[in-house]
C-alpha cells in the first residue's frame, strides 16, 4: 500500500494505491490491485476499483452427497463430515457454493446453496448433522440431487460449473439403475466425483459401480481408500482436481485479462476523478482505467484498439497529466525499447483518443518508466513531457537519461492521424555526473516550485544507484522553455546521513512541510524518508558613490603641501531583496566584502587610512539597503591622473539564505581625476618639439660609433593625453635607448621601435600636464661599414590623443654632415732584408745594401 500515491490539492484528496494486493481465486493468486481515496483526515471516501472482478473461470456449485447408511459407524461418519468441512474451507476465498445431502434409504438436504451463501459460519452447517442409518439408495439419491439441489430455487447459479461429490462405503441396494440419473447428470453438464471407502470396493463389480457414478475419464474422477481415516489423504487430490476446473480460462485468445492488472501501479487524481495505470492487464500489455467522480464503472483505454503492438509493453507503468484533456502513459517494455503514448480527450464525446507515440532509442533503457511534465509558462497548448530512461547505458557516459519533449496540444486535433515518433522529438537530454555509469539517473522526476528565485519552476531528478547504491539527486534550474541541461546542484545520499541506500528512489517537492513559506523536497530511500528544507534566495546588488565625485586637482597636483593626502569618502551600499515567493522570515544572512583600491595596477595611487590598499568588513543584511562609508587618500603626487581609480569589491554570503544566480559577487567602480581642461572641460594642449645633434658638427663614419639625437618636448597648453614623439631616421641607424636629461617635473619617456626607420617615444604617458617640458636624448648606434647619405637627416613630430590641429611647431628636422674617415696602413713585405753579416774588423770599403720594402 502506498507504492503509488496521488493527490488533488484543490479538493484535499489523497489516493493511495496497493497495486500488488494479492487475491486468491481457488488455488490461483491474482494481483488486481486496489486504491483508496482519502480526505484530509485520512478517512476513506472511495475504493477504486469499486469492486473486484469475479475470479476467472466459471463459478462452482458443489454438492456433497454423503452415504449415511447403517454400514458406516458413528465415528467414521464424523470423519466424513470433517473431510467435507476441510474441503469447503479450502474454497473459502473462491467463487464456490456448497450444498449437502445425506442419503440412506431416505434423503435429507442439510443445506442448499442459498443456505450456504447466507451463512457466515459455514462450520455450523455441518456440525449438527446426524447420521440417518438405513440402506444405500445411491442411484435414487443422485436423482434427488439433480431434481432438488441443482435448481434455481436452491441457489444453483445458471452459468456455474456444477460438481457432484459422492462418498459411499458400499454398493447400492435400491432398485433404480444408474442409467437414468447418470444420463440426466450428463445432459445437465454435471461433473461427478465418486469416492469409495472400505473393502467393499475391492471387487470388480463394486469398482464398476464407482465408474458408473463418476465422469469420464474415470481415472481422474474415481478415488478409493481402504478406510474412512484415509479420507484426509484424498483431500489435496480432490482440491487440485476442482481448482483446475475453477482456473480454466475462457477461450478468448489470451491467458489473462484483468487477473494480473495491478490497478494503481501508477495513478493520477484530478478534480474530475482518478486514473489508474493497470500495467499487468491483458498479458501485461497494460492500459489505464479512468474513474469519474460518482460513477461506479470506469473507462478502459489502451493502445490495442489503434492496432499498436503493446504485447508485454507494461502500458500504464507511469502516468502523467500534461493538460486537462491530455495524458501521457509510459510503456517501458514496448518493443523492448520503451515508449510513451499520448492520449487526448475529445471534449464533444469525452472519448480518449491515441494521438502520439514516442519511442525510445535503446533496448532495455526503460524509456517511459518515469514521467513528469505539464504546461510551459502557463500556456496550456505548449506542453513539456519529461521521460525517464534510467537504465540507458553508453560507454564513458553517465548512466540513465531524462528526455525533454515539447508537445503542442493544438496540433492534436480529432482528425489528426496517430504519429509514431522517435525520441528525436525530445531534443534536450539531462544526464548526471560523468563518472556515474550505473546510477539509474531518471528513476524519479519531480517538478519543483521555484528554488532559485527566478520565478521559474525547477526540477529534481533521482539517481538511486549512484555511489554504489547510496544514491544521489540532481537539481536543474528552469528556463523559459523548460529546464537547463546542466545541473546546478548534486546532493549525494552519503552527504545527508550515513547508511542511506537508494537515496533518490522517489521524489516529491510540491509541499511546504516545514511551514516556513518555502518549498521542501521529500526524498525516498530504502526504509527512510528524508525532507530537505529549501533555503530562501536573496538578490543582492552593490552600489558605490564617492564624495567628491572626482578627485580634485588640488589632491594630486604637485607641489601643493596643503592638500596633499586629502581624503575622499567612498560610500558602499548593499541592497538586499527577497527572491523566494512566500518567504515571510527575516533576513538573517551576513555579507563579507573586500574592497581593493586601484585594482589591476601593480602600484596603487590611493590608500585607506590604515595605509592598506584593501579592506574587509562584515555586514548584517536586512531587506533594503545597508551602507558603509570608507575613507581613502592619495599619499603621493600622482603621475597618472588620466586613468581613473578602479575600486573593486567582491563578497560572499553566509547564513541561512543563498544568493540568486543573477546577483554578481564582483563589482567595480571608477573614480576619475579632475581634468585640467578649463571651464569648457575640453582639453586643448599646445605641443612643441625640437630636435638637434647637440654640439656635434659632423659625423665621421668609421670613427664615431654612436649618434645622439636631443629631443625637446613642451606642452604650453592644457592636459595632453598620450603625448608621443615619433622620430624618423635613416635605415642605417639602430635605436639603442633614450635618456631623460632635463624635465620641469618628474616626467618619464618610454621609447620603442615601430620599424627599421621609426622610433615612438611616449612622453609621460598617459598624461602630460600643462607647462611641462622634457629634454631627452635618443641614442643610435652606427654599425661598421654602414653607408649613410650626406647630410644625415633625423625628423620628429609630436602628437597626442587630444585631437587638436597640427602645426609646424609640432615637427622638427635635424641635419648632420657626414664625413668618411681615412685610415693609412703601412705593411712590411717579405722582400725586405732580414739581416746582414759584418764585423768591426771589416774594411771601410766593405759596403752592404740593406733593403726595406713597405706597402702603403
Amino acid at each position: 500500500m502506498g507504492l503509488s500515491l496521488a493527490s488533488d490539492g484543490s479538493n484535499g484528496q489523497l489516493l493511495a494505491c496497493g497495486p500488488t494486493m494479492q487475491r486468491v481465486c481457488g488455488k490461483n493468486i491474482y494481483v488486481n490491485g486496489h486504491c483508496y481515496q482519502l480526505d484530509t483526515q485520512l478517512r476513506l471516501q472511495e475504493t477504486l476499483p469499486p469492486s473486484l472482478p469475479e475470479c476467472s473461470g466459471p463459478p462452482l456449485d458443489i454438492v456433497f452427497l454423503i452415504d449415511g447408511s447403517g454400514s458406516i459407524r458413528k465415528g467414521e461418519f464424523t470423519i466424513v463430515l470433517d473431510f467435507v468441512s476441510k474441503v469447503i474451507e479450502q474454497f473459502s476465498t473462491s467463487n464456490a457454493l456448497f450444498a449437502f445431502m445425506q442419503y440412506s434409504s431416505k434423503f435429507e438436504i442439510h443445506f442448499d446453496f442459498n443456505d450456504f451463501s447466507k451463512t457466515s459460519d459455514r462450520n455450523s452447517l455441518i456440525q449438527n448433522i446426524i447420521q440417518q442409518r438405513g440402506n444405500t439408495y445411491t442411484a435414487t439419491a443422485i436423482l434427488r440431487v439433480l431434481e432438488d439441489l441443482f435448481i434455481d430455487s436452491s441457489g444453483s447459479r445458471p452459468r456455474s460449473q456444477k460438481i457432484l461429490i459422492v462418498v459411499t462405503d458400499g454398493q447400492k441396494n435400491d432398485a433404480l439403475p444408474y442409467d437414468e440419473p447418470i444420463a440426466k447428470a450428463e445432459s445437465l453438464g454435471i461433473l461427478r466425483f465418486a469416492i469409495g471407502v472400505g473393502k467393499a470396493f475391492t471387487t470388480a463389480e463394486a469398482l464398476e459401480e464407482l465408474n458408473s457414478i463418476a465422469s469420464e475419464p474415470t481415472t481422474d474422477h474415481v478415488f478409493r481408500v481402504g478406510n474412512f481415516a484415509a479420507l484426509s489423504q484424498l483431500q489435496e487430490q480432490l482440491q487440485n482436481k476442482i481448482f483446475a476446473i475453477e482456473g480454466t480460462q475462457a477461450q478468448t485468445g489470451t491467458a489473462f485479462e484483468m487477473e494480473m492488472s495491478q490497478d494503481g501501479f501508477s495513478s493520477i487524481l484530478t478534480p474530475e476523478g482518478a486514473m489508474l495505470g493497470a500495467v499487468g492487464a491483458f498479458d501485461w500489455s497494460g492500459g489505464v482505467s479512468i474513474y469519474k467522480n460518482g460513477e461506479k464503472e470506469g473507462i478502459w483505454i489502451n493502445a490495442t484498439q489503434d492496432q499498436i503492438d503493446t504485447k508485454a509493453a507494461y502500458l500504464g507503468y507511469a502516468l502523467q497529466q500534461l493538460a486537462k484533456n491530455v495524458i501521457a502513459v509510459g510503456a517501458p517494455r514496448s518493443q523492448h525499447i520503451g515508449s510513451v503514448v499520448i492520449f487526448k480527450r475529445d471534449p464533444s464525446t469525452s472519448n480518449w483518443n491515441l494521438k502520439c507515440v514516442i519511442n525510445g532509442k535503446q533496448i532495455g533503457s526503460y524509456f517511459g518508466s518515469v514521467l513528469s511534465g505539464g504546461s510551459i509558462n502557463s500556456d496550456s497548448s505548449q506542453l513539456l513531457l519529461l521521460v525517464g530512461a534510467p537504465t540507458y547505458y553508453a560507454p564513458d557516459s553517465p548512466g540513465g537519461r531524462v528526455y525533454l519533449c515539447p508537445i503542442n496540444s493544438k496540433k492534436m486535433k480529432p482528425s489528426t492521424p496517430i504519429l509514431a515518433l522517435g525520441s528525436d522529438l525530445c531534443p534536450k537530454v539531462l544526464q548526471g555526473a560523468p563518472s556515474q555509469y550505473l546510477g539509474h539517473f531518471g528513476s524519479a522526476i519531480s517538478i519543483l516550485p521555484d528554488l532559485t528565485g527566478d520565478r521559474l519552476d525547477d526540477l529534481a531528478v533521482g539517481a538511486p544507484y549512484e555511489d554504489q547504491n547510496q544514491g544521489a539527486i540532481y537539481i536543474f534550474a528552469g528556463e523559459k522553455e523548460g529546464f537547463r541541461t546542466s545541473y546546478v546542484q548534486r546532493i549525494a545520499g552519503n552527504h545527508i546521513a550515513m547508511g542511506l541506500m537508494f537515496f533518490g528512489r522517489s521524489l516529491s517537492g510540491n509541499l511546504d512541510m516545514t511551514r516556513d513559506g518555502l518549498p521542501d523536497l521529500t526524498i525516498g530511500s530504502e526504509g527512510k524518508v528524508t525532507i530537505l528544507r529549501s533555503r530562501s534566495v536573496l538578490g543582492v546588488s552593490i552600489s558605490m558613490t564617492v564624495r567628491p565625485s572626482t578627485i580634485p586637482l588640488t589632491f594630486f597636483e604637485c607641489p601643493n603641501p596643503t592638500d596633499k593626502g586629502a581624503a575622499t569618502t567612498l560610500t558602499v551600499c548593499v541592497n538586499t531583496a527577497k527572491r523566494s515567493l512566500g518567504d515571510t522570515g527575516a533576513v538573517t544572512s551576513r555579507l563579507r566584502y573586500t574592497i581593493q583600491l586601484d585594482a589591476g595596477r601593480s602600484q596603487t595611487r590611493v590608500l585607506f587610512d590604515n595605509t592598506e590598499r584593501s579592506k574587509s568588513k562584515i555586514l548584517q543584511l536586512r531587506e533594503g539597503a545597508v551602507c558603509e562609508n570608507e575613507i581613502f587618500r592619495l599619499p603621493e603626487c600622482v603621475e597618472d591622473s588620466l586613468s581613473p581609480v578602479r575600486i573593486a569589491l567582491n563578497y560572499t554570503l553566509s547564513g541561512g539564505s543563498v544568493l540568486s544566480e543573477d546577483s554578481p559577487t564582483n563589482y567595480s567602480y571608477q573614480v576619475p581625476f579632475q581634468k585640467n581642461c578649463g571651464s569648457d572641460n575640453i582639453c586643448q594642449d599646445y605641443l612643441r618639439i625640437n630636435t638637434s645633434f647637440a654640439n656635434l658638427k659632423s659625423l665621421v663614419l668609421g670613427v664615431t660609433t654612436e649618434v645622439n639625437v636631443t629631443v625637446s618636448v613642451q606642452n604650453q597648453g592644457e592636459d595632453s593625453f598620450n603625448s608621443r614623439a615619433v622620430i624618423s631616421h635613416p635605415i642605417g641607424l639602430s635605436y639603442r635607448r633614450a635618456v631623460v636629461i632635463q624635465s620641469s617635473r618628474r616626467l618619464s619617456v618610454s621609447c620603442s621601435v615601430l620599424d627599421g626607420e621609426t622610433v615612438n617615444c611616449g612622453i609621460n604617458n598617459p598624461l602630460l600636464r600643462p607647462n611641462s617640458s622634457v629634454v631627452f636624448v635618443v641614442i643610435f648606434s652606427l654599425p661598421s661599414g654602414v653607408n649613410l647619405r650626406n647630410p644625415l637627416r633625423v625628423s620628429a613630430n609630436v602628437t597626442s590623443d587630444n585631437g587638436g590641429a597640427f602645426n609646424n611647431l609640432m615637427r622638427s628636422l635635424a641635419q648632420l654632415k657626414v664625413l668618411y674617415g681615412v685610415y693609412v696602413t703601412v705593411t712590411s713585405l717579405e722582400d725586405s732584408t732580414k739581416y746582414t753579416n759584418f764585423s768591426s774588423e771589416s774594411e771601410s770599403s766593405d759596403m752592404r745594401i740593406v733593403q726595406h720594402v713597405y706597402r702603403v
